[in-house]
């Protein structure tokens, strides 16, 4: 799965991946869901990436332990990028 994809669920969820990290040798994938017009709406999840017998499936992540440290995960990826950044970027 890639960055700037768009997934759809077993439950019609259709969602856009927005990020990926990996924590605890799984990868992690935060979302945002999509209306019926492909538009973001204020609905997000972080997904778990699982393989089995060579197929991908995803997982909405619910546990609040395991979402606060996937999501400190996340923040921490983004604020290196800011800090990377440059007057030229922006």
């Amino acid at each position: 799965m890639n960055i700037n994809s768009v997934i759809t669920l077993e439950d019609e969820f259709k969602c856009l991946l927005l990020d990926k990290t990996n924590y605890d040798n799984d990868n992690y994938y935060l979302a945002v869901a999509l209306d019926e017009n492909n538009q973001p709406i204020e609905d997000y999840a972080v997904l778990k990436e699982i393989i089995e017998n060579n197929e991908i499936f995803v997982e909405k992540i619910e546990d609040e332990n395991t979402l606060e440290k996937v999501l400190h995960t996340f923040t921490k990826n983004f604020n290196n990028l800011v800090d990377e950044l440059t007057a030229e970027d922006l």
